[in-house]
C-alpha cells in the first residue's frame, strides 16, 4: 500500500494552522476580555428647604407653623393706623377755654369766691383771706387792670403765699351770664385763659367762675 506523503504533510499543516488560530482566539477572549464602553448616570438631587416660625402656645394653640417670609395683611390695630395719637384726637394738649371779654366797673369793694374773701380799699390797701391764711395787701392800676401784692402775713397756715407775691388782675365778663368778675392770675398773659388763675365775685354779681380757688 503506497501512502501519499505530500498529501499527508499538507493535511498536517492545515490541522496545525487551525489549532494555532483556535489558541490565539481563546487567548484574546480570556486575557482581558472585550472592552465594553461604560456609562455612569449622575443624578443630582435638589432639596427645597423652607424655614418655618412656630408661634408660642398662647398665640397659636393649634401649633400651626407659617413660613418666615409669610407676609401678614396690614393690621387695622397697628399703632400707626389706630388713630390713638393724642395729636389727632385733641387729648394731648391743655385746653385754655374760651377767651373772656373785658368788663368795665370799679375795683374797690368786697370780693369773694370759694371760701376766700378780699377787700380792696380806695386808697390802694386791702386784706385777703386765702386757704385759711390772711394777708395785708396793696393794689395798684396796671394798664386796663391792676396788680395785687402781699405786703404782710397776719395768719400763716401751711402753704401760705410769701410776702411780695404779685397777682395780675382784670375785670372780665362771665361767658354764660355776662356778669362782671375779677380775674387774678400769676401772669398778665394768663388772664386770657378761662381756666387759669382764680375768679372773684362782688356781692351783686355771683358767677359759677367764683366757685373754686387756685
Amino acid at each position: 500500500m503506497s501512502v501519499n506523503r505530500k498529501g499527508t504533510k499538507a493535511f498536517a499543516l492545515m490541522i496545525s494552522a487551525a489549532t494555532s488560530m483556535l489558541v490565539i482566539g481563546c487567548s484574546s477572549s480570556t486575557d482581558d476580555g472585550p472592552t465594553m464602553p461604560t456609562t455612569h448616570a449622575s443624578v443630582s438631587k435638589t432639596s427645597a428647604t423652607t424655614t418655618t416660625t412656630k408661634s408660642s402656645d398662647g398665640d397659636n394653640p393649634f401649633g400651626f407653623s407659617m413660613p418666615s417670609d409669610f407676609n401678614s395683611p396690614p393690621d387695622g390695630n397697628n399703632d400707626s393706623n389706630s388713630g390713638n395719637d393724642d395729636s389727632d384726637n385733641g387729648s394731648g394738649g391743655s385746653d385754655s377755654g374760651p377767651t373772656l371779654e373785658a368788663a368795665t366797673g370799679a375795683y374797690p369793694g368786697d370780693w369773694k369766691g370759694g371760701g376766700r374773701t378780699m377787700t380792696l380799699s380806695p386808697d390802694g390797701n386791702g386784706t385777703m383771706k386765702l386757704d385759711d391764711s390772711e394777708y395785708v395787701i396793696a393794689w395798684a392800676p396796671e394798664g386796663a387792670g391792676i396788680t395785687v401784692t402781699i405786703k404782710s402775713i397776719t395768719v400763716n397756715k401751711d402753704g401760705s403765699e410769701k410776702v411780695g407775691k404779685i397777682w395780675h388782675g382784670a375785670l372780665q365778663k362771665d361767658p354764660d351770664s355776662s356778669k362782671t368778675v375779677l380775674h387774678l392770675a400769676d401772669k398778665a398773659s394768663d388772664l386770657k385763659e378761662m381756666f387759669s388763675g382764680m375768679f372773684w365775685c362782688n356781692n351783686a354779681d355771683d358767677s359759677f367762675l367764683c366757685g373754686g380757688g387756685e
